[in-house]
Formats: C-alpha cells, structure tokens, sequence
C-alpha cells in the first residue's frame, strides 16, 4: 500500500535507410552505415544521372539493439503516427544557385516543379506511412538536376551533392554523385513552342484520291561592288588601268 510503481518503456534509436533505387550507379562502393548509434546519424552513397527522374523511398526504424557489425542489429519497424521527415533536397535544381538559376530559366513549368521539389528554401516535411505490411517511412519522386561543378567541403565525397533527412537531432545524408552533362549557360535545355496551324489538309474520299498543297518562296539576292583592277608601272611612274568593272544586280523569286 503506498507504493509507487514505475514503468521503463526503451523505444529504440531512430534510423532512416534509403530502399534500392532502379537508376542507381552507385551499387555497394560505400554501403549504407550508421555513423552515430547514439544520435540515429547515418549516410549512404549514390550515382545517379542528370536530368533522370527517380522515386525514393526511405524506411524509418527503430534501433533496439546497435550493431557489432551491420547483420547483428535489431530493429523494431513499429512507427508511431506522429513522426514526421524534413526533407532537404541539394540534387534538383536550387533556386538560390547561379548556375541551377540558368538551367531552371529553360525548362517548363511541370519540369520546373519536379526539379525544385524539397529544395531550398523550401524543404519538405513529410509524414511516415505505411510502404508496405512490414515497413513505413516515406516516398517522394524527385528529378536530378545538374552536375557539381565545384568541390564541396566533403572529404571523401568531394563532387557529391546531398539529400538531407531529418527529424528532431536524428538524420540521415544520402550522398549524391550527378553524371552527365553541364551546359556552361543554360542552352542544354530548351523547350520546343507549340503553334497554330495555317492549314489542314485532309484527304478527300475515295481510294485513289489526294490531295497536295505547296507555297515554297525563296528570294535570292546577287550584288557585286565596284571592281578595279591595276597591273604595271611606266618610266614615268604612271599607272596603267587594265580593267574596271561595276555592276549591281538583284534577283528575286517568289
């Protein structure tokens, strides 16, 4: 009578791991590893190619029991409902950065909003649902943008662009290697316009009929500037014209 009674709940470390991707380069040059089993830190490596669009998937765990080695941890993959995922994408195409700012101003409107999707300054913040009877986490379809022209400040990744997952101090880095092209203006991309036809033809009834229809104009242009031409010196210092020429002719066929 009296006693109080206390009730010791471990729920586990948080974890975030990306599924295989189908245009993924990178295979296993560096596998998926927990950097930090205290915090939920960890990063994975990727390829992948300019101007592809991809889907991503990131399962999110919980981390019972941490690792010796990778095949000896215990995870629980019960996620309660309140977890969300901030998610900042540096792989499309930023709005902030000088040379994406060239690319974005030759794509359209449906492209653009692929290419800018979670990027900053607007990172995205997305709920955990269920990917399937086993597993939750989230699922976003994102489009690779261009190369990095520039080293980053990564030392082992030093042309590796990032996706950065998080949520609360735990987070997840997937680092990016974009392959491709880069235009050095912007004239990589462009859209075709779309415009209203002068005529429609349509075929008339009957098996052996047709019908044909041409305008073919072409102006031509022929102009010769005045011509002289000048050969040999006399005793007397003279010049001696031989041939002079000038004529101005314009032709044109419509």
């Amino acid at each position: 009578e009296g006693s109080v009674i206390a009730r010791f709940q471990y729920d586990g470390i948080l974890v975030m791991r990306p599924k295989p991707m189908e245009h993924d380069q990178g295979g296993s040059c560096h596998p998926y590893k927990i950097t930090d089993t205290l915090r939920g830190i960890s990063e994975s490596f990727h390829v992948l190619q300019s101007k592809q669009s991809f889907n991503v998937e990131i399962t999110v765990s919980r981390l019972i029991i941490p690792p010796e080695y990778e095949e000896d941890a215990i995870f629980c993959n019960i996620i309660e409902e309140s977890v969300d995922i901030n998610v900042s994408n540096n792989i499309g195409l930023v709005s902030t950065d000088p040379s994406d700012i060239a690319v974005l101003d030759f794509v359209g409107d449906e492209e653009k909003i692929e290419y800018t999707r979670c990027t900053p300054p607007n990172p995205c913040s997305l709920p955990v649902i269920g990917l399937s009877t086993t597993e939750y986490g989230i699922s976003l379809q994102l489009k690779v943008g261009i190369p990095r022209q520039i080293t980053s400040n990564n030392d082992r990744y030093h042309h590796a662009k990032t996706i950065v997952l998080s949520s609360g101090f735990v987070e997840h880095i997937m680092y990016v290697i974009v392959t491709g092209d880069c235009p050095s203006s912007g004239g990589d991309y462009f859209t075709i316009p779309f415009t209203k036809p002068i005529l429609v033809v349509r075929d008339p009834p009957g098996g052996l009929s047709s019908v044909t229809y041409e305008n073919v104009q072409t102006t031509m242009r022929v102009s010769h500037e005045h011509f002289e031409r000048y050969e040999g010196i006399d005793n007397e210092n003279s010049v001696h014209k031989l041939l002079s020429y000038d004529s101005s002719v314009g032709v044109g066929i419509g």
